[in-house]
């Protein structure tokens, strides 16, 4: 796990057996992402951070500096618009109405900022919102946030 001050940590992460699928599920605490190191402390302010205007490595630098090169930031970015329809899907489950779409910017940033708008409604802060909308939507869908 990395953590927003640049530290790393090992968590021990329980898995259970389903008998009767004969697979095998992580019991992950609510703070981690399934399947990626970031936890929702360095990608929602990350992704917020560049839906604001930073370039892409700029944003995810500025809460993991070390972060060795822009394909880490790429990724990051991909793998949270390549689940946007489930994203969306999700939040059309869990709301009544779909919130204001942002200004019209062109492209991924355009992109990211329709999203984290979505995501984000009725929250402060970017954390908090993918905290909450993370744990619902792998529980409704199971995939995270990126």
């Amino acid at each position: 796990l990395l953590l927003p001050d640049g530290r790393t940590e090992v968590i021990p992460v329980r898995r259970l057996l389903c008998a009767r699928m004969r697979k095998t599920v992580s019991l992950l605490p609510d703070f981690c992402i399934p399947r990626r190191q970031h936890g929702p402390a360095l990608v929602g302010p990350f992704l917020h951070g560049y839906a604001e205007g930073l370039p892409l490595l700029a944003a995810l630098r500025a809460d993991r500096p070390d972060v060795p090169c822009h394909s880490v930031a790429q990724s990051l970015r991909a793998g949270f618009l390549a689940r946007g329809g489930r994203i969306r899907t999700y939040l059309a489950q869990v709301r009544a109405r779909a919130p204001e779409p942002p200004p019209s910017v062109a492209g991924f940033r355009g992109d990211v900022q329709a999203l984290l708008a979505a995501l984000c409604l009725d929250f402060t802060h970017v954390v908090d919102a993918f905290l909450h909308h993370g744990v619902g939507l792998h529980a409704a869908q199971r995939i995270g946030l990126v």
